[in-house]
Order: C-alpha cells, then structure tokens, then sequence
C-alpha cells in the first residue's frame, strides 16, 4: 500500500499556475525576484543578500536558500504572493546549471517531470548527507506551487558580467613573466555534466585571454562533492596541470570560481599544496556585477 501511495504523488500534477515561456513575463513594480542560492554559514549568506540588496528597480525580493528544497522555496513564493506581486521571476544564483542538483530544482519548479534520483541518493536519500543542512531533507516528490505567472531564468553558466570579475580580480597579479592561470570550480558529479562545466569556463578563459596576452588560461573542476575515486582523479589532473606549467618556468595563479567565499576555497590550497602557486583570495562575491546580473534575469529576452 505504501508504495502505491507514493507512486500516486509522483503521478499528481500540481496544482496552480505553469511556468510561462521564457521571456513572457515583462519587468513591472508588481514583479517579485525569487533568488535561489545554495546557502552556507552566516557570512556566506551575507554576501548574497548584499548582492540581491544592490538590484535596481522597484521589485519584492526574496531569497531561498537551499538545494532544492521545496518547503524554503515555497515560502519565498507565498511571501512574494502575499506581498502583492503579480508575476515572479526565480533567479537561480548558480554558477552552472549542469548538475544533478540544478535538475531537482527543475523538477521542484515544475520544469522537469522527474526529480533527480541520483542527486536524492547522492544526498543520503532525503538529507542524511552532510548536506542535509543546506536543505536536502524534503520530500523528493514535492514541487512548489505558484498563484502568479513565473518565469525561470537559467543560472550564470557563462556571463561577461562574472567575466568582468574574474579579470578584475586577476589584474592584481603580477603578469610581468609568463603566467598560466587556473579557473579552478567546484563542478558537479557526472562525467557527462563536467564536460558541460569545462566548456563553460573554456569560454571565460577564451574571454579573459585577449586581455592578458602572454597568459595561458585553463578552466578545470575540482569535484569534492564526488566519490573519492572522481574527486582524487579531478585533484590529480589539476595538480599534473600546476605542476607541468611551473616545469615550463611559468608563474602559476588560481582563481577560484566560487560564488562566495565559505570553505571551498580551502580544497583548492590543499590540491595546490606544495607547488608554491599564487592563489587569488576571495570569490566572485562580493561585486555589483552579480546584482546587475540578477537584474537583467528580470528583462524578456
């Protein structure tokens, strides 16, 4: 009986209002923002909300932290309803949308029919994982339901404006030998998924190398959320990269390719241990660049 009851709710449609195509909704004083964004500790947190405090325009904002997690984006959503806005932009504020977790939040949307199964297993089967607290632990068959048109617009993946960071972060380094420069990301668990992520930082190298000439860029993923047997091999291609680049006699610099700073930036000095690179500290946060980005979001395509 259990099982039949559960695959009942994974047939039910949810109630309320379906995603409009993209582009339908115009900016309006009556649009609310959803900005959705993974969550860490308290200063993590800070600095997203400082970026959502810099958006232009007469907009209700709300955040939902969390991976997914139907419950908190929900209640960003009957806080915009109740607040009066007549259509909702959700902004995911995610550096890429290729990975099991970005799927889920599809699926949780209602973007996607399906949730994401291996995203649930990889997460302890509903938030026994250590990312529990980031909101794992809600039901894997629940989705949100909306009152209003909502739009969806896609997370960052590849933007000038993030672009613009990078090379202002980089251009307090010291280019007068020759440098490789590592965009070092998180990245997801999937081959498949990795290969997507890798093409999309390919294009911020292919950005940022005309404006450091005598550079050579690579965009590489350190995958620390995957099994050991993926996260040791991400750690060793990188390290052989490093390691061959200084070989040369060139300079070595990493740049983080994290949202904000909060912990990860940590797996990227212990990869780099030894090899006596230059590490940029900080994140992409915090800049106006973001606050502009989630901004645009809001405007039809």
């Amino acid at each position: 009986m259990q099982f039949f009851a559960v695959f009942a709710v994974f047939l039910a449609v949810s109630a309320g209002c379906a995603p409009e195509k993209r582009g339908a909704l115009k900016s309006k004083p009556d649009t609310g923002i959803l900005v959705l964004a993974h969550g860490g500790d308290g200063k993590w947190n800070r600095y997203i909300e400082d970026a959502i405090s810099g958006i232009k325009g007469d907009f209700k904002k709300e955040i939902a932290f969390g991976m997914g997690d139907a419950k908190t984006i929900q209640l960003g959503i009957d806080k915009l309803e109740s607040a009066g806005v007549k259509n909702i932009v959700v902004v995911p504020l995610f550096l890429s949308s290729h990975s099991e977790m970005y799927r889920q939040v599809e699926y949780v949307l209602g973007l996607r029919e399906e949730p994401d199964i291996l995203f649930w297993i990889l997460m302890g089967g509903g938030g026994s994982s250590e990312h529990g607290g980031h909101g794992a632990g809600s039901d894997m068959l629940e989705k949100v339901k909306f009152k209003v048109p909502y739009r969806v617009a896609d997370p960052v993946n590849y933007s000038p404006l993030v672009a613009g960071i990078l090379e202002e972060r980089l251009g307090k380094s010291d280019f007068s030998r020759p440098v490789s420069v590592f965009i070092l990301a998180h990245g997801p668990i999937s081959e498949e998924d990795n290969k997507k992520w890798e093409r999309d930082l390919g294009k911020y190298a292919r950005w940022l190398s005309p404006r450091f000439r005598d550079a050579k860029f690579f965009g590489i993923t350190f995958r620390d959320d995957a099994p050991s047997f993926i996260r040791d091999g991400a750690a060793k291609k990188i390290r052989e990269a490093a390691g061959l680049e200084i070989s040369k006699g060139r300079k070595v610099i990493a740049v983080p390719f994290l949202l904000a700073s909060g912990g990860r930036e940590d797996e990227i000095k212990k990869i780099l241990e030894g090899l006596n690179c230059e590490i940029i500290e900080g994140a992409i946060l915090p800049h106006s660049n973001i606050s502009a980005w989630i901004e645009r979001q809001t405007k039809p395509r």
